[in-house]
């Protein structure tokens, strides 16, 4: 298990756990976070190997998401909802916390982006 860093940010509302998506890290999503906190409590999340969080040498989703669940209880969050962008959702709608997602997941959100180069 990693000592993941992680940022919380507002103080109402229910639990949300924003993921980055790879090469990123919790700051990738600040600016909506800034939006989304005037709602929700939001835990940003440095997955292993991310920005501030330590280096391992695995990185399996079932190894993000133990690293994740342990983060939310040492903020003492039994339940949140989950954000994923990229790898953080995975691409296929399992991300880093759906093959473990238990009672730890009240709902999950899923971001994608899409680039359009000018022709």
């Amino acid at each position: 298990m990693v000592d993941l860093y992680t940022r919380a940010r507002g103080e109402k509302g229910p639990w949300l756990v924003m993921l980055h998506g790879l090469f990123g890290s919790g700051d990738n999503l600040g600016g909506l976070a800034r939006l989304l906190e005037l709602d929700y409590r939001i835990l940003l999340v440095d997955l292993r190997n991310h920005g501030r969080s330590p280096h391992s040498s695995t990185m399996t989703y079932l190894e993000m998401a133990q690293d994740v669940f342990a983060a939310m209880d040492k903020e003492s969050i039994t339940q949140a909802n989950i954000f994923g962008h990229s790898m953080g959702e995975g691409g296929d709608g399992n991300g880093v916390v759906g093959p473990v997602a238990g009672e730890h997941v009240g709902g999950r959100r899923y971001c994608a982006c899409v680039i359009r180069w000018p022709s």
